[in-house]
Order: C-alpha cells, then sequence, then structure tokens
C-alpha cells in the first residue's frame, strides 16, 4: 500500500489568485478552510480565487464563543 504525501496549510491574502497543476500520477485532494473541496486528476490545472459575497452567521440565543470555548476547553480557556 503506498503512502500518501500531504502538504502544510497554505494561506493566501484575498486579492490572490492560485493556479494548481497536478503533475503527479495519483489524484490531489483539495481542502478548502479545512473541508474537502474537491479533488485534481492527473494533467488537471485548477485555477481557484475568493468570491466577495457576503455570509450570514447565526448565533443560538444564551450561546456566546466565549461560554462554548469554555465549555470545551474548560479551566484552559480562562
Amino acid at each position: 500500500m503506498g503512502g500518501r504525501l500531504t502538504a502544510r496549510a497554505l494561506v493566501v491574502a484575498p486579492g490572490d489568485r492560485l493556479t494548481i497543476h497536478n503533475r503527479s500520477r495519483d489524484p490531489l485532494d483539495i481542502a478548502v478552510d479545512g473541508r474537502p473541496a474537491g479533488e485534481i486528476s492527473p494533467g488537471e490545472t485548477v485555477d481557484a480565487r475568493f468570491v466577495n459575497e457576503l455570509g450570514t452567521i447565526a448565533q443560538l440565543p444564551g450561546s456566546s464563543f466565549y461560554r462554548r470555548l469554555r465549555e470545551k476547553f474548560g479551566r484552559l480557556a480562562s
């Protein structure tokens, strides 16, 4: 069984454009913000850029980022 190579995260500025070439013999997995986003087949090229769209963030009543942080990490978050 062959091993899979992994790469460290790449952080880019919102105005940057990326061109990704798969020059390997195996498909490459793509993740965006830590979530699977697709695959690039051998020999394929993908162009990527940021999209200027607004997102909506919902917050449940009685909950906050800090409360969830304390619940998850306990005293380490204090």
